[in-house]
């Protein structure tokens, strides 16, 4: 340890760097946001009418975007009234959003809800 030689002023030194490297990636993220606003539309566009409110509300879009991963439970009537018409409506998501999101379903599913997984697919 007292072998090492510290500049005056490397503290503040790398705390300026660190701002800098903060605001380009702010920077960054806000440009790759822009473009990837078009493919959220289309997500969301395409996605069957009974659901679109839902997915929106709840968020599923803006996880994949993030996280790439999205996992949600709906209760049936809340909007699709049971077990098959959730599978229906999921079957119809995945063909819309084949190539760029898998969607599942537990293979579970409890007396009156079912969760959804939502998984950004790569190439």
């Amino acid at each position: 340890m007292n072998n090492v030689h510290i500049a005056p002023g490397s503290v503040g030194a790398s705390v300026g760097f660190r701002a800098g490297l903060a605001t380009e990636m702010a920077a960054k993220i806000l440009q790759q946001d822009a473009r990837d606003k078009p493919i959220k539309e289309y997500l969301l566009n395409t996605a069957p009418p009974s659901v679109r409110e839902w997915i929106h509300e709840n968020g599923v879009i803006d996880d994949l975007f993030h996280y790439g991963f999205s996992s949600r439970q709906m209760r049936f009537g809340e909007p699709l009234n049971d077990s098959a018409h959730v599978l229906g409506v999921c079957a119809q998501l995945a063909k819309a959003w084949k190539g760029l999101v898998r969607v599942t379903v537990s293979s579970n599913p409890e007396p009156h809800r079912v969760e959804i997984f939502f998984s950004a697919t790569r190439l």
